[in-house]
């Protein structure tokens, strides 16, 4: 499954870099959807919105990582690390997104498997 694909990625420095850490985002999907109870073969592809930000926001991270401090190109004026400072970035955001998350957000379900459905007979009340 192609849960977040280079493409989602919406970040002109890191764009180039994308389809090598692609298959670790992937796995970061499965094992984050799996802790929050959904099991792999029920994750949504493609993901819901909420869960492809928190994707993408994992595999700019991931970039980051990987290719911080290894392109000169990449440091500004300052002396500053743009990798760096897109890592600072995108792991807030990811960190204010990640308790909102649900498994609704990587299944589409709102239920749990084992909920019972609710009686629906209507009991009728005259006035």
């Amino acid at each position: 499954m192609s849960y977040i694909l280079a493409t989602d990625l919406n970040d002109r420095l890191l764009n180039d870099y994308a389809s090598t850490y692609l298959a670790d985002a992937q796995s970061w999907v499965v094992e984050t959807a799996n802790a929050a109870g959904v099991e792999t073969a029920d994750i949504l592809d493609p993901l819901p919105a909420r869960a492809k930000r928190a994707a993408a926001y994992q595999l700019a991270i991931l970039i980051c990582l990987g290719e911080g401090g290894q392109n000169q190109h990449a440091f500004s004026g300052d002396g500053k690390d743009a990798f760096a400072v897109k890592l600072k970035q995108y792991q807030d955001q990811l960190d204010k997104l990640l308790p909102e998350l649900s498994a609704a957000d990587w299944s589409g379900s709102t239920e749990p498997e084992d909920a019972t459905p609710a009686n629906l007979s209507p009991r009728l009340y005259r006035a």
